[in-house]
């Protein structure tokens, strides 16, 4: 495997991992978001009262997250189409998988 095709499959790989943080960040709004818990974090000192003006100011991150999200896919799918389908379609001929249809 040549050194390009190596740093774009890394490059992937960070995408993906990313994309996940990104994903786990979401999911974590959405539960803090629940009026009960938003009660309990207050409770809990400075970092509770912190992840609570998190919870209150939700929408506004949840918008950035969302929009972050769709940048890393974009960015992830450009790369696929552009690099690793061409390569990709090559390896599959050489198996004798068809990689052009005609219509």
């Amino acid at each position: 495997m040549d050194d390009f095709l190596t740093r774009l499959l890394l490059g992937e790989l960070v995408l993906v991992v990313v994309l996940g943080l990104l994903s786990a960040s979401e999911t974590a709004i959405h539960a803090v978001r629940r009026p009960h818990i938003l009660d309990e974090l207050d409770e809990r000192g400075r970092r509770g009262r912190i992840a609570r003006t998190i919870g209150e100011r939700s929408i506004r991150y949840l918008s950035a997250l969302q929009v972050m999200e769709f940048l890393v896919v974009f960015a992830y799918s450009a790369i696929a189409a552009a690099y690793v389908a061409p390569r990709l379609s090559e390896i599959l001929s050489f198996v004798g998988v068809r990689t052009t249809f005609r219509s």
